[in-house]
């Protein structure tokens, strides 16, 4: 009796650990991968349903008794790069330590907030209304201590590697804190304090540059131009800078203008970014500028520049007065 009982309980453990072995057992080829995300939040039953739906494990029962056991019941959020090839216990691995795939972005200099939204929105990170909104966020403004409204100008232009799953404002952070590392706040308060304006207007100034620059070795002339014109009679203070009017049309618009083309009426357009008709600095940045314009804004040359002109080659031809400015227009522009 004894040993047909133990040979009872020896074909329930066979086929009990058969069992187990068929759940936990790869369900497919390792050439067959899946992207597989975890979001903020999820919670392990929730992880392992949708496991299951993928169809990379055959029990989510299993799964969720089995990290319950092990103690990896914590699953890290972000994005994997898992294949059918892997079994149960590899997947779990994977997710509780949190061998996450790093996604690559982008940020060209002289974009601005709205084309980074689309930038993001398009590599399926992260949407464009979220990442606007966190770019305007109060309490991530007042965290991270910038002086305007918006991140405009605080976005730092680089290339980003970045797990999935973050949230709109862990983008917007990611950036912003790339911006102070490159240049320390103290750094740009003093070359602020030198220039005779804020951080902020800094910024401001360098952004414009950015969008204006003709050749990389323009920047500190172009910087030189709109600090002149800053104080100067004959243009009354205006800075009369086109991109800063393109700007103002985004901002109506509420969206990025891949061809942008100003008319007469929009430098007739009544807007706080319209430094046509503004006086001094418009709010606040009009892009994200790079290392370089910012260099420019922080030692612009020392020169009394206060126009400069395309000469329909990639550069600008500059002047220190209109009539010498004018002649330039005639001959490079057909005296528009």
């Amino acid at each position: 009796m004894k040993n047909k009982k133990l040979l009872v309980f020896l074909v329930i453990m066979g086929i009990a650990a058969a069992a187990v072995v068929f759940l936990t057992r790869p369900l497919g080829s390792s050439d067959d991968v899946v992207f597989f995300e975890v979001r903020q939040g999820d919670s392990l039953r929730r992880v392992a349903a949708h496991l299951a739906e993928t169809n990379l494990i055959a029990s989510d029962q299993l799964f969720v008794r089995a990290a319950q056991i092990t103690g990896k019941s914590g699953m890290k959020a972000g994005g994997y790069s898992l294949d059918r090839g892997m079994n149960m216990f590899t997947i779990m691995d994977t997710l509780h330590e949190g061998r996450v795939v790093l996604e690559k972005f982008a940020v060209p200099e002289g974009r601005n907030m709205f084309e980074i939204a689309k930038i993001l929105a398009d590599k399926g990170l992260v949407d464009e209304p979220s990442f606007l909104a966190a770019c305007r966020d109060k309490e991530l403004l007042r965290a991270h201590e910038i002086p305007g409204d918006s991140f405009e100008g605080y976005l730092f232009p680089s290339t980003y590697y970045i797990a999935r799953g973050h949230d709109a404002g862990e983008f917007v952070s990611l950036m912003a804190d790339k911006f102070f590392k490159t240049f320390s706040r103290d750094v740009l308060a003093a070359r602020a304090k030198e220039r005779g304006c804020t951080m902020h207007e800094l910024v401001t100034m360098a952004s414009i540059v950015e969008k204006e620059a003709g050749a990389p070795d323009e920047r500190p002339l172009i910087a030189a131009v709109y600090y002149n014109r800053l104080n100067n009679a004959d243009v009354r203070g205006r800075l009369q800078s086109c991109p800063t009017v393109i700007y103002a049309m985004t901002l109506t618009r509420g969206g990025a203008i891949e061809r942008p083309n100003i008319r007469e009426n929009d430098l007739k357009t009544k807007h706080p970014y319209n430094t046509y008709l503004r006086k001094g600095f418009p709010p606040g940045p009009i892009a994200n500028p790079s290392k370089a314009s910012l260099e420019a804004a922080m030692k612009p040359a020392d020169v009394d520049y206060l126009y400069f002109c395309a000469n329909n080659k990639g550069r600008n031809i500059f002047s220190s007065d209109y009539r010498t400015h004018e002649s330039y227009v005639r001959r490079y522009q057909g005296g528009k």
